[in-house]
Formats: C-alpha cells, structure tokens, sequence
C-alpha cells in the first residue's frame, strides 16, 4: 500500500510540478477524510515517495517471483503424480 502511495504521489508531483505544499495540503485532507487511519502525515508521505523511488520495481519482482515458485510446485506435483507418488 505504501509502495502504491508513493507512485501515485510522486507520479502526480512529476506531471503536475507539485511542491511540499502539497503534502502538507495532501497529509491535512487525509487525517480530515479518514481520522482512524494513521500514518498520513507529512513526513510519511515523504518517505512513501522515498521507499517507490528507492524500489521502482518491487512488486514486478515479487510478481515474478510468485509465479517461478508457483511453476516449481506445478512441475514437481506434476513429476511426483506420474511416478505414481502422492
């Protein structure tokens, strides 16, 4: 969710030119709309862009990793059912 943050902060800062204002506009409107939900603050945000930008591909690589290991668990069960092992 963080990771999401960021990219959608920090892609809007880039086409848009935003400044830290908007943050600080952005942090406001959030603890406004959603005053249970914590972790919207000015510097969170901030370390949101941060944490997307030091990973751009995080979640391409967990994608990836998701479906070699989901392969891996096919081939051996598909392995271990023709020999005849359950």
């Amino acid at each position: 969710m963080y990771w999401d943050i960021g990219r959608m902060v920090a892609e809007r800062q880039g086409l848009v030119g935003w400044g830290k204002g908007l943050l600080r506009r952005l942090a406001d409107d959030l603890k406004n709309e959603l005053p249970v939900i914590k972790g919207f603050s000015e510097r969170n945000l901030q370390l949101m862009i941060q944490f997307q930008k030091e990973y751009p591909d995080l979640f391409f690589y967990s994608a990836t990793a998701r479906c070699g290991i989901a392969r891996r668990i096919c081939i051996k069960k598909n392995s271990a059912t023709a020999s005849g092992q359950n």
